[in-house]
């Protein structure tokens, strides 16, 4: 690679976005553009080369009848330093989210990589996609995300038909056993049923509806990992902690309390998943095991459900669901999902839906095309 060509990742203040993108960042390596303290310690913990220019503070916007981090509709007016740094690079600069002021960055090619959020189609807001016609290239992840990329009128020669780089791993993850074994070892358990919890928090998240009522009713015939969101309030995890460390068989795994047990260690050593429209779902449809969807249960619930999930009705019109309703019968709708095989057919139809690249090489196709089509690395 040329001095005046190189690769970027723009974490912003969202390092944990580059979960998403740690299989490409082994293949093509190059800084993370970060702007916090935090963020900064985040990537180094995990032996990411870090850029901090600009320490940025982050505002609050309102979602969903809720405040939230306003961590991507700023004005890159605000981080002049940054802007000014990349503006003299020359090479290719990779997102995982949509940035209004990426139109600052003039010398690099922009390029969005989608991820799990391809299954939350009321991500697209007339903004969003007025951001997206400023990348040079974004990666389609699969026929369905590409087909709603059509729709919003984004322009299709600057697609790449590739799949999301992080499935790589997961599609040779398989189960091991000696994952478990630690699990185990750890909580000085014997061998029982793992199950991971994994909510989101932008969007419908189970949390708010059933979530602590969930971890109030799964016994301890279950060993239980719950991995929120990484940008669940403080003050919901807080009384999630209390909740865990009063149990013994329950983990939580989040930066601020314990991230020793890695993404991949629960997605390996899980027996089934707990899940609502987290991106992290996208992930376990590839592992072919029980999913229990958790959401409130009610009639506008039933109603969202219809329409949110309908890109993958196969899977989720065959999986209980865990609601406001039936929580106090948990245990019970766990044991039914783990004495039921997937249903392979319906597991597939989805996988050929939301997957490009099922043979696990998303990460070589994009350098591919990175080298080859963008710039010459």
């Amino acid at each position: 690679m040329s001095t005046s060509e190189t690769v970027f990742y723009f974490l912003g203040h969202l390092p944990a976005q580059m979960l998403h993108g740690e299989a490409l960042y082994r293949k093509l390596p190059g800084p993370c553009i970060v702007l916090s303290e935090d963020a900064k310690a985040y990537c180094e913990k995990r032996g990411l080369q870090t850029l901090l220019l600009d320490n940025h503070t982050v505002g609050y916007r309102p979602f969903k009848f809720r405040q939230v981090k306003n961590y991507t509709r700023f004005d890159f007016s605000e981080i002049p330093n940054t802007v000014n740094y990349l503006n003299r690079r020359h090479g290719i600069i990779f997102f995982f989210d949509t940035y209004p002021g990426i139109n600052s960055l003039h010398s690099l090619k922009k390029i969005m990589l989608f991820h799990g959020n391809s299954i939350k189609v009321n991500w697209f807001q007339p903004w969003r996609i007025n951001c997206l016609k400023q990348y040079d290239k974004m990666t389609t992840l699969g026929p369905f995300w590409e087909n709603i990329l059509k729709k919003k009128g984004l322009p299709q020669d600057r697609f790449l038909k590739i799949g999301q780089t992080r499935c790589d791993e997961i599609i040779s993850l398989g189960s091991k056993p000696e994952n478990q074994e630690k699990i185990y070892a750890r909580l000085s358990s014997r061998p029982k049923p793992i199950l991971s919890y994994m909510p989101t928090w932008y969007g419908p998240s189970s949390l708010c509806d059933v979530g602590t009522a969930l971890l109030r009713n799964v016994s301890d015939d279950f060993i239980l990992m719950l991995r929120p969101h990484p940008e669940t309030p403080a003050s919901i995890l807080q009384e999630i902690n209390k909740t865990v460390r009063a149990r013994k068989y329950m983990i939580l795994s989040h930066k601020d309390y314990d991230d020793s047990i890695s993404l991949m260690t629960m997605l390996s050593s899980s027996d089934a998943f707990i899940m609502d429209l987290s991106s992290l779902l996208i992930d376990c449809l590839l592992l072919d095991r029980p999913i229990l969807f958790a959401h409130g249960g009610n009639y506008f619930q039933t109603l969202w459900n219809r329409r949110v999930y309908r890109p993958i009705q196969e899977v989720f019109n065959r999986s209980e669901q865990i609601t406001r309703l039936n929580v106090s019968s948990a245990d019970i709708l766990i044991r039914k999902a783990l004495s039921q095989t997937p249903d392979k057919a319906a597991r597939h139809c989805v996988k050929e839906r939301f997957f490009y690249n099922l043979d696990g090489h998303a990460a070589d196709k994009l350098v591919e095309a990175v080298k080859h089509d963008l710039v010459n690395l």
